[in-house]
C-alpha cells in the first residue's frame, strides 16, 4: 500500500494548502485522528472540509479515530463527524485499527 502522510511528504518551503490537495486528491481513503489538538488549527480544519466534500462527492471513504474525545466534544466541533462510524484509542488499540483499516483497503480493492 502506498500512504502519503504529511510528516513525510512536507518539506521546507512547500506550499501547505498545495502539498494537502494533491496528497488527498490522489489518495481513495482517508484518516482522521480526532482529538483536541485536531480541533481549532487552519490547516487541519482545511483537511477536514476536503475530505469531507470528497467523502460526499466521489468514492471516498473516512477512517475517523477518536483520540481522547468523547461523543459530546466531537459533535460540538463538527456534528456530521458523529454520524461517520468511528474507532477510539480509548477501546482499540492501534495495532486492532490498523489491521481493521488495512482489511476494509484490501476488501475495497476487490471490488
Amino acid at each position: 500500500m502506498r500512504v502519503w502522510f504529511d510528516e513525510f511528504e512536507l518539506r521546507i518551503g512547500d506550499n501547505l494548502v498545495a502539498k494537502l490537495n494533491a496528497g488527498i486528491s490522489s489518495s481513495r481513503f482517508g484518516i482522521l485522528v480526532l482529538s483536541k489538538d485536531f480541533f481549532g488549527k487552519d490547516w487541519t480544519e482545511f483537511e477536514l472540509n476536503t475530505l469531507e466534500s470528497l467523502a460526499i462527492t466521489e468514492d471516498y471513504i473516512l477512517f475517523p479515530i477518536w483520540h481522547n474525545i468523547s461523543l459530546e466534544e466531537l459533535r460540538a466541533y463538527r456534528a456530521s463527524l458523529a454520524n461517520i462510524f468511528a474507532r477510539s484509542t480509548a477501546t482499540h488499540t492501534i495495532e486492532e485499527i490498523a489491521i481493521e483499516i488495512h482489511e476494509i483497503i484490501l476488501e475495497s480493492s476487490m471490488i
